[in-house]
């Protein structure tokens, strides 16, 4: 998806609105504001996911780690997000290389991917198998040349 420099400029305001709110609730409550963030965002995200597996053709509760890569190509493509998957029937690693959000991210609360927005991609995975489980490996926020999300089933 090629965005416009005029779309980019929407992007990266929510990009600073969602990042600015992040920091002031891990300013006033710390890691616990956060996880409570980060639960809300995994709450609303496994509302949202079964109707992008439909629009995907990924199955739900018993799918696998193809079924997780369609969605998240779904929702990267919405978003503006360009990357990569490494798959295996149990391993999936997706590998982004360009996000619109990263930079705004990056200069208000770096933490925001790794501590707060995980929980998105917690839902999409456990939507899609419950023993699918989910870790970040690297954050172009934090300074890495990409984001690395893993995601395998539980051992």
């Amino acid at each position: 998806m090629k965005i416009t420099p005029e779309f980019m400029g929407i992007l990266e305001n929510d990009a600073i609105m969602i990042a600015t709110m992040g920091k002031a609730v891990k300013e006033a409550y710390g890691e616990e504001g956060l996880k409570i963030l980060q639960d809300a965002l995994e709450e609303k995200y496994k509302r949202i996911v079964p109707a992008a597996a439909k629009h995907s053709g990924a199955r739900l509760n018993d799918g696998t780690i193809e079924d997780w890569v369609k969605v998240e190509q779904l929702f990267g493509k919405g978003m503006g997000i360009e990357g990569e998957f490494e798959v295996t029937p149990t391993r999936g690693l997706m590998r982004v290389t360009n996000c619109p959000y990263a930079r705004q991210y990056a200069k208000v609360f770096p933490g925001i991917c790794p501590e707060v927005l995980i929980g998105c991609e917690r839902a999409i995975a456990k939507t899609i198998n419950p023993k699918l489980q989910v870790r970040g490996q690297k954050y172009l926020t934090l300074g890495d040349d990409v984001c690395e999300i893993i995601v395998e089933f539980e051992k």
